[in-house]
């Protein structure tokens, strides 16, 4: 695998942006889950999600920001059983519920590892993601794969991905600059989804969002395309499908793919998942990927973006 130095920080890592030495945007390998409905119908399942999480990273996690708190704190205890107790859901959810578990302070830096929780009682819908170094997961994508698998396994998920992905220092200042580099860089690397959770929470009633490397599809949407087997019979034997208690894990190829656009990367086996997929997918999308920071205006780019495996 091929990484493009670019505008990155020294050092080995790969997709590293910072300035003034602050690292603002870093490539990661993550998986996202989202779910209708209310957080705490959903208690078992996104339990298991965190707690599975935990115990994969749980040991590099320093920093925590829960819904009442404006910027990340330290994690006084490191213990399992601690770390577990920063999410519980009490008799009053908040209308938007969140927890950020990270390797790193969201106000000063990217993290390497992450695992994070939203929900949106307006929109009843929320997200679960976990994000890892990318060194982590190469030479080691069956792993991820079962890894992906586990965390859903009690979770009645609407959809969800896994890939390559971006972690941002979603807390500081360079917050807008980290949001205007990653919308810069899918116009080139169409495997790296740049995720926006809380625009997307508010879609996932309505659809997919896209496709990637890992796509999920809970039964909802997979009933809409007549289920694990028709999906089997119209996509390429190259793409395996693995059977989840709540729907499938679709996986286009053996390990996720950067899609370089200049070099003509075209990623056939995401496309292929993406064409399938397309008649459920969300029919609209809040914009997040803009040219600026005070920005609303992304030229269409993000619609183009989410459809950029329909064809």
């Amino acid at each position: 695998m091929e990484f493009s130095r670019g505008n990155m920080a020294t050092g080995d890592e790969k997709f590293v942006y910072e300035e003034d030495g602050a690292v603002y945007l870093r490539l990661c390998v993550a998986l996202t889950v989202y779910f209708e409905g209310r957080i705490e119908d959903h208690a078992p399942g996104i339990e298991h999600f965190y707690v599975t999480a935990l115990a994969r990273v749980g040991e590099h996690l320093r920093f925590y920001q829960t819904d009442s708190m404006k910027k990340p704190k330290p994690i006084k205890k490191s213990s399992a059983d601690a770390m577990a107790a920063l999410m519980h859901f009490g008799e009053k959810v908040p209308v938007f519920y969140k927890l950020f578990v990270e390797s790193e302070d969201a106000a000063q830096a990217a993290s390497r590892f992450s695992i994070t929780v939203q929900a949106n009682r307006l929109t009843r819908a929320g997200a679960l993601r976990l994000a890892i170094p990318v060194d982590e997961v190469l030479g080691h994508e069956d792993r991820f794969v079962a890894l992906a698998r586990e965390l859903t396994r009690t979770l009645a998920l609407a959809s969800g991905y896994g890939g390559f992905s971006f972690n941002r220092a979603e807390e500081s200042d360079l917050q807008g600059t980290g949001n205007v580099r990653s919308a810069a860089l899918s116009h080139r690397w169409y495997g790296i989804d740049v995720e926006d959770l809380s625009g997307t929470v508010s879609a996932i009633p309505h659809g997919l969002k896209s496709a990637g490397w890992l796509t999920l599809v809970g039964s909802k949407l997979l009933d809409r395309l007549g289920g694990s087997d028709a999906l089997a019979a119209v996509l390429p034997p190259e793409v395996i499908l693995h059977p989840l208690p709540f729907g499938v894990l679709i996986q286009a190829g053996p390990r996720p793919l950067l899609g370089d656009v200049n070099r003509g990367e075209d990623l056939p086996l995401y496309r292929a998942v993406g064409r399938v997929l397309a008649p459920i997918r969300a029919p609209s999308h809040p914009r997040y990927l803009f040219k600026e920071a005070l920005s609303n205006e992304d030229e269409g780019w993000t619609q183009k973006w989410l459809a950029r495996f329909d064809q």
